[in-house]
């Protein structure tokens, strides 16, 4: 079930996405990382952190968006990047609210934590591995 879920949202993000000019989910993520201002080297380990990728990785999706300027030399939101994340950030809640509409709250809290439960022994595996 969380795979299919997964697939099907990982589809719709770009769709979504497409009119605020962001073109994937790594700039998504690598976005909304670069609005809490971290450090220009915090932020890119943040963002490989998330993505569970390498900070090479990491550098072609950050030099994707400095080249449409929505990134600026250090690594933060530029006045573009922020009105293109409000514009996505939007759009995501909206389809979120639409997504869930009609779901129990308290079904909602429990799919919450039965997820983030999953979420910590992928987490937990994936360290246990790179340590192999």
């Amino acid at each position: 079930m969380i795979g299919p879920t997964e697939n099907a949202l990982r589809a719709l993000l770009p769709i979504v996405l497409a009119p605020s000019g962001i073109r994937s989910y790594e700039e998504w993520v690598a976005l909304n990382i670069a609005a809490a201002d971290l450090p220009s080297a915090e932020t890119v380990q943040a963002i490989a952190t998330a993505l569970k990728t390498s900070s090479e990785r990491v550098m072609e999706t950050v030099g994707a968006l400095r080249s449409r300027e929505l990134f600026d030399d250090q690594h933060q939101l530029t006045p573009e990047g922020n009105a293109q994340l409000r514009t996505a950030r939007h759009a995501v809640t909206e389809m979120t609210q639409d997504l869930l509409r009609g779901i129990d709250e308290a079904d909602l809290h429990l799919t919450a934590r039965v997820l983030d439960t999953v979420r910590q022994h992928a987490e937990a595996e994936l360290a246990a591995r790179a340590t192999e």
